[in-house]
């Protein structure tokens, strides 16, 4: 994955069936009770909450799902992500997730250009954002580490030794 975008990082288009971002999910009244709010992880928010009837004007206790609208979020994949799924850690990693980003190669100039429109983040914020968490990068990996197999979160022997040998550079 050689070419001018490396320097940035790389933008993979991904859509999927339930929210992406917890802080997304749930939207509710002011004067709304805190325990009418769903309990439920964002990821299965669809499956445990009933889907609001079409026919109600103010249906309450339910999900309605945005039809006319493209909600998008940004995920960075580093060593900042918890389970660091999808984060290549060394340069050359040939991981079958990075197919993703090698279908959507050609697709680079018109993703940024879209995030930097809608969502006003631009190629040079992202390559500072990513020099930043490169130079502090030992120091982000030991944070890292003390999250793992903490309860609520995962605990994978893989991303441990990842992130032990990254906290020792």
């Amino acid at each position: 994955l050689q070419d001018s975008n490396r320097l940035y990082g790389y933008v993979v288009g991904v859509a999927t069936p339930y929210c992406q971002t917890p802080g997304l999910t749930i939207g509710y009244c002011p004067d709304m009770s805190f325990t009418d709010i769903p309990n439920a992880p964002h990821h299965k928010l669809l499956q445990t909450v009933p889907e609001c009837p079409d026919d109600e004007e103010l249906p309450t206790k339910c999900v309605k799902r945005l039809k006319m609208l493209s909600p998008a979020s940004i995920r960075a994949r580093t060593i900042t992500s918890h389970g660091m799924m999808n984060v290549m850690v060394s340069e050359g990693e040939t991981r079958e997730v990075y197919r993703y980003v090698a279908n959507q190669m050609e697709k680079q100039d018109v993703l940024w250009s879209g995030i930097e429109e809608y969502m006003h983040i631009t190629k040079e914020d992202s390559a500072r954002a990513k020099d930043y968490i490169k130079s502090h990068q030992a120091a982000i990996a030991a944070d890292n580490l003390k999250g793992q197999c903490t309860k609520g979160h995962s605990c994978k022997h893989s991303t441990q030794e990842v992130l032990q040998n990254l906290a020792q550079k």
